[in-house]
């Protein structure tokens, strides 16, 4: 029914949105975007074991089938890696209920796990309007944005 609260909304981990969501909408299950954290292992992790194990990990959030299975391989890669003393890698996986694939499978989603779609078309957008335009530059702008 139009006018109803979203099934499911999908964002970066931004402490605002993560407080926001659930107080407006309580029915809603919020998600984080799997590709804003696959992104993060660059900088969060030492060169040389994201070189050497991203692979691993990015394999293990997006072919295990089961909860069981994500944390057997997950437990597996990060011994492997040397990694078990990570901040960042112990608060994310604390955190998988809202990010891996197998753990979100609860709600539909048509296979929609990133917010990447949403930031291409923004991406897009910016090519051909700027939020100085008037309100007619900003039409005729966008109308040549969706004839391209």
């Amino acid at each position: 029914m139009p006018g109803d609260a979203p099934k499911m909304i999908i964002t970066d981990q931004d402490p605002a949105m993560t407080k926001a969501i659930p107080y407006y909408f309580p029915n809603t299950f919020h998600r984080f975007c799997t590709w804003h954290i696959l992104d993060k292992f660059s900088s969060k992790l030492p060169v040389m074991k994201y070189r050497d194990h991203y692979l691993d990990f990015k394999a293990c959030i997006w072919e295990s089938e089961t909860r069981e299975e994500f944390d057997v391989k997950w437990m597996a890669v990060v011994s492997k890696s040397g990694l078990s003393g990570n901040g960042w890698l112990q608060s994310i996986y604390t955190n998988q209920p809202t990010w891996v694939p197998t753990y979100v499978k609860h709600v539909f989603s048509t296979n929609c796990s990133t917010s990447q779609r949403a930031e291409s078309g923004h991406s897009f957008l910016k090519k051909y309007v700027s939020k100085n335009n008037s309100f007619l530059e900003f039409m005729v702008k966008y109308n040549r944005a969706l004839v391209r």
